[in-house]
């Protein structure tokens, strides 16, 4: 169940089963990509203001942060803590108790994934191309390399991002799902330049993914929130912003 106040969306349901911290933050909190807002509304939640997260380019790169060591601690490839990042890299996963991991999203997917038997947890940036390149399944595999993770025992939740009803897609994004069941919805009308469009749903593509790879479908969610309908949260589509919200997970 999800509940957005206080500059946070967090699916409280799965917060208190799993034993983590699940949220995105949302317009009342600001641009997350400005550091000082970012930094605050981690202290609003009670969360260390050392974290890590990727340079996200749209990819299928996930990279695990763990804990910092006296020789790692000028690696950015080993410690990925405030203010770096893992270079073009769209997911991170951990092991590491209190360390937030984080996306920025603006209608892309934030994917939160949970292993509660080894103690792990993923945080992933999914858009089409991400999607379309199985970084959900790129993640379990790292996870299960990392810590011994197993599909089945895996809980994935997709945050708020935008929907089929408003995801109008066409050209590449189209044809990159086309073999996929249930993904696109024929609009009724080609755009004006002539080309068929139609509205894709990632969360169905990536329901079918996370099916496939064995995780249990009463462990797969998603968000009610569409970004681009409800103006809590910053969408690109709605409004072309450059503004972002935070996806951050973190294992307590």
């Amino acid at each position: 169940m999800w509940r957005v106040r206080g500059g946070w969306g967090r699916e409280v349901s799965l917060e208190k089963r799993l034993g983590v911290f699940l949220g995105i933050t949302t317009v009342q909190a600001g641009d997350a990509k400005q550091p000082d807002l970012f930094s605050e509304a981690l202290r609003n939640a009670g969360l260390s203001e050392e974290w890590a997260a990727g340079q996200q380019v749209h990819g299928r790169r996930v990279r695990a942060a763990r804990r910092p060591t006296a020789s790692a601690r000028s690696a950015v490839w080993e410690r990925p803590t405030a203010p770096e990042a893992f270079p073009a890299t769209d997911g991170v996963v951990t092991d590491r108790r209190n360390l937030p991991l984080r996306v920025f999203t603006a209608d892309c997917v934030p994917v939160f994934i949970v292993d509660p038997v080894k103690n792990a947890v993923g945080m992933v940036h999914a858009g089409w191309r991400g999607v379309h390149k199985k970084i959900l399944s790129c993640a379990v595999k790292t996870m299960g390399a990392a810590y011994g993770s197993r599909p089945k025992d895996l809980w994935v939740t997709l945050g708020p991002h935008i929907h089929a009803c408003c995801y109008e897609v066409g050209g590449d994004a189209a044809r990159a799902f086309q073999k996929t069941p249930g993904a696109l919805r024929r609009k009724g009308q080609a755009g004006a330049d002539g080309e068929q469009k139609y509205f894709l749903d990632l969360s169905a593509c990536l329901r079918i993914e996370a099916g496939r790879l064995g995780v249990p479908a009463p462990h797969f969610s998603t968000a009610p929130h569409c970004t681009a309908h409800d103006e809590r949260f910053f969408s690109y589509r709605r409004e072309k912003t450059e503004k972002r919200q935070a996806a951050v997970i973190v294992l307590l």
